[in-house]
């Protein structure tokens, strides 16, 4: 059996059962002021000496390198000694998700004709409070729209826009009046706009209003990965949103996804939560990698998210000291 380890403190590497020959010993990494030295068992891995060489000295090294050894058959581990040990910081970083933008619901409503003296047209806010105003002839008082000078569907187009709603926008082209929501977001959907009389379409209900963060259109989201410790980084991760997924929503999608990824999972745990995604080195924690990143645009369909080119590196990685690699190979 061979072994492959990192040590990162004053310990003892897995023990290995050894079926007796040559080998080698190799060690690299930050050693500070310690040593690694071989280890051997001949009583099943209850008591442990330092093997030697041919001049009785341990076989050791303390700086990148290595060593060959001669042993029968025993239980062998390397230990690491003397060290100044310091527990290092996992390196953070953090991106953000935001888009798409919100939108305000809207509506249409078309003008046929011409209204008659006691017709009216009703704007019932989703809360059920309802302003009507009422087609007079001669002057309109309050909440009244005179018949008098209207002669086509544009004009009473225009007039209804001059009937000013509290939480609604209004603008005509031609015979066709838009009603919008003041405020942009899912609270101006349900809005309807009622009409009595024969001048005009009967009902038009705001819709379409969408909370920032929502995903309007279904698509595709790319997540680009970059990593000094990845192999063939940059690398892209592609995850599907849908529509109606709100912010909270996608992102989980997003973290799901760099999860399920072994080349990412293996070396940093993926967290974060709300808009807020992180990459968090794994122990043991290395010196801060400045090309660590990740990126987030829309695929193909765009789901009309606000790229992100960069992620912020909010907390600096420090390295683990000890930080050794170890191998012990047959020859």
């Amino acid at each position: 059996m061979n072994l492959i380890e990192t040590i990162s403190s004053n310990a003892n590497s897995t023990v290995i059962d050894w079926l007796g020959g040559d080998g080698t010993l190799a060690a690299t990494g930050a050693f500070t002021s310690g040593t690694v030295k071989l280890q051997a068992s001949i009583d099943g891995g209850s008591t442990f000496f330092d093997a030697k060489d041919a001049d009785g000295a341990n076989l050791t090294v303390a700086a990148d390198g290595a060593f060959s050894f001669s042993i029968g058959s025993c239980k062998l581990r390397a230990n690491t000694s003397g060290a100044t040990v310091a527990a290092g910081t996992a390196q953070v970083e953090t991106i953000t998700c935001a888009g798409p933008a919100a939108t305000a619901a809207s509506a249409t409503l078309t003008v046929f004709g011409l209204p008659v003296a006691g017709d009216t047209i009703l704007f019932t806010s989703p809360a059920d409070v309802r302003t009507t105003f009422t087609f007079v002839a001669g002057t309109a008082g309050a909440n009244q729209i005179s018949i008098d000078t209207l002669t086509t569907p544009a004009e009473v187009a225009t007039a209804i826009v001059a009937a000013t709603v509290s939480g609604l926008t209004e603008s005509a082209t031609g015979e066709v009046v838009t009603v919008t929501a003041t405020t942009a977001g899912a609270s101006g959907n349900g809005w309807a706009v009622e009409t009595v009389g024969a001048y005009a379409q009967k009902i038009a209900v705001l819709s379409g209003g969408n909370t920032a963060g929502t995903i309007v259109t279904s698509g595709l989201i790319n997540i680009t990965v970059t990593s000094a410790l990845i192999a063939s980084s940059p690398f892209v991760l592609s995850t599907a949103v849908g529509a109606g997924d709100t912010l909270n929503v996608w992102a989980e999608k997003i973290r799901q996804r760099l999860t399920d990824s072994s080349r990412i999972s293996a070396l940093y745990a993926v967290g974060g939560t709300g808009a807020s995604i992180t990459l968090t080195k794994r122990a043991p924690f290395l010196a801060n990698d400045t090309t660590l990143n990740v990126a987030l645009a829309n695929g193909t369909p765009s789901p009309g998210i606000t790229a992100a080119a960069s992620s912020t590196n909010s907390t600096a990685g420090v390295a683990t000291t000890p930080n050794i690699r170890l191998s012990i190979q047959h020859r």
